[in-house]
Parts: C-alpha cells; sequence; structure tokens
C-alpha cells in the first residue's frame, strides 16, 4: 500500500511513519504539513490512500478530501484526528471518507483502518461507530427504533464498524 501521510505537526508526522514502519506492506510515499500540500501530493504521487487530519492550515482536512476525492475516484482518505465531534465525522462520511481514527486509538486502530481502506470498506474507532449509530438512530421514526429487536440490536455500537462503501451509495451509510 502505498500512503501519503497530511497532518500539519511534524512530531506527529515523524511518529506516524516509525510505527507504520513496522508494516512492511505499507510504504510512506509523501507527507504534507497543510491541506493544499495534500491535494498537490495526492495528484502528483496517486497514493493508494491518503491518512489525513482534519485540523491544517490553508484547507482542512475534510476540504482537502473532497478535493482527492474528485480528482481520483479510486483514491481512499483515512482521517486521523483528535476530535470525535460529530460535525466533522458526518462531514469525513459525507465528503466520502474510507475511514476515521482517533489520535487516541492509534496504535491498535491505524493499521486495520488503512488496510480497510484498501479493500474498499470503512472503517470507524469505536467512538466514532458510537457517534455514527447515535446519529442514525435518531434520523430513524420512532417506531423503528423501538421495533421488536434483541437489546443487542437496538444498542449503539462497540467497537468498529466496517462495511463495503459501494453498499453506502451516499457515503453516509443511510
Amino acid at each position: 500500500m502505498r500512503l501519503l501521510i497530511a497532518d500539519d505537526c511534524d512530531a506527529m508526522r515523524e511518529n506516524l511513519k516509525c510505527f507504520i514502519r513496522r508494516h512492511p506492506d505499507i510504504e510512506v510515499i509523501g507527507e504534507a504539513a497543510d491541506g493544499e500540500a495534500a491535494v498537490e501530493l495526492a495528484k502528483e504521487m496517486v497514493p493508494d490512500v491518503v491518512l489525513m487530519d482534519i485540523s491544517m492550515p490553508k484547507l482542512n482536512g475534510i476540504e482537502a478530501a473532497a478535493h482527492i476525492l474528485k480528482d481520483n475516484a479510486a483514491a481512499r482518505v483515512t482521517v486521523l484526528s483528535a476530535y470525535s465531534n460529530r460535525a466533522f465525522v458526518m462531514a469525513g462520511l459525507k465528503a466520502g471518507i474510507s475511514g476515521y481514527v482517533l489520535k487516541t486509538s492509534i496504535i491498535d486502530d491505524l493499521i486495520p483502518a488503512l488496510r480497510a481502506a484498501t479493500a474498499n470498506e470503512l472503517f470507524l474507532s469505536s467512538e466514532i461507530a458510537d457517534l455514527v449509530s447515535e446519529q442514525h438512530a435518531k434520523q430513524l421514526p420512532k417506531a423503528d427504533r423501538t421495533a421488536s429487536g434483541t437489546q443487542e440490536q437496538t444498542e449503539p455500537a462497540t467497537g468498529f464498524l466496517r462495511w463495503n462503501n459501494q453498499d453506502m451509495p451516499d457515503g453516509t451509510g443511510t
């Protein structure tokens, strides 16, 4: 897998490269310190996956992801963020991201998220999966939310959500 890392923090990019280096099937082919540079490098280098921070100068990660995915439909963008903000998550899903990993979950979630992206699957850290489940449940008519299901079926998801992006026509899972 060819990976482009986009994060405005030099130390974060270095730490990510060190962590990823332990996985010989993943090659870091470039890095960007802002959203505009990420878009340009993605055009030039054509990575399999772009690992994108949300909060970056010049162009935020969600906007950069939308540009990258518009320019290259085969590209995959996985967000790496400190924010478990529902608005950020939903905006990212709408833009077409392949995953959302919290920076507090890097050790457990980053490599599975990158591999899921190359398999055209969506990966969400467990806290993010809970947010998405809660958001989806709020959008259902009340009768559908309480329809005869087991407790396990009606509780928010725990762990990560993983499904094929082809099953989500609008990229939001709805």
